[in-house]
């Protein structure tokens, strides 16, 4: 079912603000290596007490059609921040399931029921891309404190002329 402007009914519409700054400074930058140290802080202003620092850097290795980019990075986390709330996955992994009862809620549902007080999630996650002309493989790697805090991730995208792109995933969590 879709509304008069052809978009699909939701029973609510919620406005989410997520506020934050960013530091970075390119510590090297010459023809075929870069080196990009960085830290985010932020913030989910309808979540309370949903806040997040990371620290990491960026290394880029290679030219312009062929490199390859490692990003390490430190999480700390308080327990209703969601670190990755809108990223390339979004459309994949909006909706994630209740463990106890296996009825799909939203990211925003499951930040919302976690208990503000909680305790902090610390841990690390790195992102690897390989990029030989527009082709490219990524993997991601997260590793938090808690039981069944971790994630793989891995995705191929391969250009089809310059009008399309095939993209494959696999993720594991836990």
């Amino acid at each position: 079912r879709v509304n008069e402007s052809n978009n699909p009914l939701v029973k609510s519409t919620e406005k989410l603000t997520v506020t934050g700054f960013d530091l970075e400074y390119k510590l090297l930058a010459a023809k075929y290596i870069e080196l990009t140290p960085y830290y985010d802080v932020n913030k989910i202003k309808q979540i309370e007490n949903a806040k997040g620092t990371h620290y990491g850097a960026i290394l880029r290795l290679g030219g312009k059609d062929i490199y390859v980019r490692v990003k390490p990075e430190y999480r700390n986390m308080t327990s209703t921040y969601i670190p990755m709330y809108f990223d390339s996955f979004y459309e994949l992994a909006r909706y994630q399931s209740n463990v106890r009862s296996h009825i799909p809620q939203t990211k925003l549902e499951v930040a919302k029921l976690a208990d503000p007080d909680g305790p902090k999630i610390k841990g690390h996650f790195t992102t690897v891309l390989f990029n030989f002309y527009k082709f490219a493989v990524e993997s991601n790697y997260e590793n938090y404190s808690g039981p069944d805090n971790s994630r793989v991730f891995l995705g191929v995208y391969i250009p089809l002329g310059s009008m399309f792109l095939l993209n494959g995933y696999y993720i594991k969590k836990g």
